[in-house]
């Protein structure tokens, strides 16, 4: 929540990047495999998310920057980079989240009602 703040995503990142984490954290509880360290999944998953979702690519050095030292043990750009390519082959490059913002946004789009402001009531 603090790097999606820090950096103002749109609410849609941090949706696809809590569903990269969690469908990651589970692939390691199916197979048994010692999940990392969680301040590395939550950062590179919030990278990954903000390269699909935002208009500006991320970077790796400005967000390891919003990390306070205390957490940021072992994180350089090699280690998220290595963790981003585990996640990605265990993911099976599935990344997207369909959530119901861009359903609603579709279904607005397609009725032609995404320019309408909102009128007020009498």
């Amino acid at each position: 929540m603090d790097l999606h703040k820090a950096k103002g995503y749109r609410p849609e990142t941090l949706f696809v990047a809590t569903s990269i984490t969690d469908r990651y954290l589970a692939s390691c509880m199916e197979k048994d495999v010692k999940e990392p360290n969680l301040v590395h999944l939550a950062t590179i998953s919030m990278l990954l998310a903000a390269k699909l979702e935002q208009p500006m690519f991320p970077s790796f050095e400005r967000m390891i920057n919003l990390i306070p030292h205390h957490q940021r043990q072992g994180m350089t750009n090699k280690t998220l980079v290595k963790l981003e390519e585990t996640i990605l082959k265990e993911l099976e490059f599935k990344m997207h989240y369909a959530g119901p913002l861009p359903f609603l946004e579709r279904f607005l789009r397609l009725f032609g009602l995404e320019d309408l402001e909102a009128t007020p009531s009498k």
